[in-house]
């Protein structure tokens, strides 16, 4: 074990454990939803051995976790370790950066972890400012295929998943090198028939093929949870990460407002699958203010496809803000006329699993949702 109280004070370092459990046993938990589903958790089995072994980031998620711990405790103690922890953090990581010792896989793991943490507090301006400072500095080191096998998905949620949520792209070169990792499935597009796509409007070949690709992934969720079958986590972040870069990169200052948002409701079910539903709607503000400045143009002839992008953005949007009463009244409007009866909540969750939906993942969501827009 590392010496994990070195250099700490004394009223700090009768927490360390807590704070070390509360990590493990809820944070590391929660960063894989559906870990029920895999082989393993890599941030409990890959992760969180090298996270004690480096200080700089065994300082920061000592940190992060106080952080979180004080949200759930409401106790200022926690908050002022959480500060304290993190002065630590940041000084021994200028330190590094001053010696030149910057891109070991710990450091870049640890700013990684910074990235996330600012994610999931809401501050998308800071998260953003590190991930692209991650992602140089994973181009300087040689790109992603430089990082150790174990840690390629901390990287990936450090950067892309930021770029994702703030629908940006942090650098060019290095999403090429994501796509010669995680591989490319476009080439499915030849398999793809009418009758698999949500709606009978024309989409783009591109979001065609991700969509059917998406559809892929889910059912692949669905039938190991129905055989009880574990599923390999490297293969569950290369297909989300791969997915989520090519809607990252689709695009186009031509494509029409309901094609994007048909984008952005792809980008937030993935999201669905891959984060608590807490993080989800903290970490997902721009892309629901996207979503629905594209969507207001796209509801004169309502179909299926347009039902379930509104609850997609039912399901991404914050209770109490002004975008959530926006998709819910929207939501109502647009109703067909088998869903306004007794057998309406059936119809409704029939409808949206005929484009894509989960039970175990999206079922209780859609219940509440169900009594919002039908109180």
């Amino acid at each position: 074990m590392p010496p994990l109280l070195d250099r700490m004070p004394p009223s700090l370092s009768h927490h360390v454990i807590l704070y070390i459990n509360y990590y493990f046993h809820v944070i590391a938990t929660d960063t894989y939803p559906l870990s029920s589903l895999l082989l393993f958790n890599p941030a409990k089995q890959h992760w969180f051995p090298r996270m004690l072994r480096d200080d700089v980031w065994r300082y920061i998620i000592l940190s992060y976790s106080a952080r979180t711990l004080a949200k759930v405790t409401q106790n200022s103690v926690n908050l002022q370790d959480a500060r304290s922890l993190l002065n630590e953090a940041l000084r021994r990581l200028n330190h590094r950066i001053s010696t030149g010792y910057m891109q070991t896989d710990e450091t870049l793991g640890a700013i990684a972890c910074l990235a996330n943490w600012s994610n999931s507090l809401g501050d998308h301006e800071k998260s953003w400012a590190h991930a692209r400072g991650l992602a140089e500095l994973v181009s300087i080191r040689g790109g992603l295929s430089s990082i150790n096998e174990t840690l390629r998905s901390k990287m990936y949620r450090g950067i892309l998943e930021i770029a994702v949520d703030s629908d940006n792209i942090p650098n060019t070169q290095l999403l090429s090198d994501l796509v010669e990792i995680t591989g490319d499935s476009s080439g499915q597009v030849n398999a793809i028939v009418p009758a698999k796509l949500p709606c009978s409007c024309e989409i783009s070949m591109d979001l065609a093929s991700i969509f059917y690709d998406i559809s892929s992934l889910s059912g692949a969720l669905q039938d190991a949870m129905m055989r009880q079958t574990k599923l390999n986590p490297q293969y569950m972040d290369s297909a989300v990460f791969g997915l989520l870069q090519r809607l990252l990169l689709c695009t186009s200052q031509h494509m029409s407002a309901c094609h994007n948002a048909f984008r952005i409701c792809l980008i937030l079910y993935i999201k669905s699958l891959t984060c608590t539903i807490a993080r989800f709607v903290v970490t997902s503000t721009t892309l629901v203010r996207k979503l629905q400045s594209y969507m207001e143009g796209c509801l004169l002839t309502p179909t299926r496809l347009t039902r379930w992008m509104l609850f997609m953005g039912c399901l991404a949007a914050a209770d109490g803000t002004l975008e959530k009463q926006w998709f819910v009244s929207s939501l109502v409007e647009c109703l067909s006329q088998d869903m306004r009866g007794k057998a309406g909540q059936h119809a409704f969750r029939n409808e949206l699993n005929s484009v894509m939906w989960i039970e175990f993942v999206h079922g209780k969501h859609t219940d509440a949702i169900w009594s919002l827009i039908t109180r």
